[in-house]
């Protein structure tokens, strides 16, 4: 599959307005600024957690989660800046689970302009950065097909970053590696049906990871179907 092929255009996720909505109500939000007023800021969140490359949380963390995002995705923004920010403290933080960022083409309508702005968000990872990065750019979001991100955009966000070292992010900007890990997580969306984000697949770090579908009736609810997630994953036998 190549890495202009894309199942989604337009759609962003699975999941749907209704998601939207729902986190919006549960959180005392407006669903028009769902993702500009997160209940936790991610920087707060994030703040001190273990970083590597696209990993979050420690290596030894016995539980995997890879979340397969599009930073022009419209439901992937409350995800990482309403949910996101109340699981990293229990779960994340504590040791338990580790989080794997996956690139997916679904939102974003060019495919330069996919590889540019995931490129940003691994030069960023080149810091141990990625994170903080993708929160920026989903707080500096803007209308989906709107065709905003470019050069000034992508300097934005990284400037929006705490810690992040300018320079040294612009020297990692064209690294071809970048390309080839979309292509790796495009590859291992497929081989499981993803074809919307946010998309997860979970399980035991090392081991195999399997499709996750959290329940969406409502924000608390959406929170609870990952921690009961986690759970199930941590009474598996190894």
């Amino acid at each position: 599959m190549s890495l202009s092929s894309r199942s989604s255009i337009g759609a962003g996720s699975r999941y749907g307005v209704a998601v939207l909505i729902a986190l919006a109500v549960a959180l005392g939000t407006p669903a028009s600024s769902v993702a500009a007023q997160p209940a936790v800021r991610p920087a707060v969140a994030l703040a001190g957690v273990t970083e590597s490359g696209r990993i979050l949380g420690r290596s030894s963390a016995p539980v995997t989660l890879a979340v397969f995002s599009d930073l022009q995705c419209p439901i992937c923004a409350p995800f990482f800046l309403e949910v996101l920010p109340s699981l990293i403290p229990k779960w994340v933080d504590t040791g338990i689970v580790r989080l794997e960022y996956r690139s997916l083409q679904t939102a974003t309508f060019e495919p330069t302009e996919f590889e540019e702005e995931v490129s940003a968000a691994y030069a960023a990872g080149a810091q141990n950065l990625q994170w903080p990065y993708v929160e920026s750019f989903f707080e500096e979001q803007k209308e989906e097909g709107s065709r905003y991100v470019n050069a000034a955009f992508l300097e934005q966000v990284a400037a929006g970053t705490p810690g992040l070292n300018g320079v040294a992010w612009h020297a990692h900007l064209s690294n071809p590696k970048y390309r080839r890990e979309m292509l790796e997580d495009e590859q291992l969306g497929s081989r499981h049906g993803i074809v919307g984000t946010p998309s997860f697949l979970i399980g035991r770090t090392g081991k195999t990871l399997h499709l996750f579908e959290p329940n969406e009736v409502s924000a608390p609810v959406y929170v609870a179907s990952f921690a009961h997630a986690f759970k199930s994953v941590l009474h598996r036998k190894k």
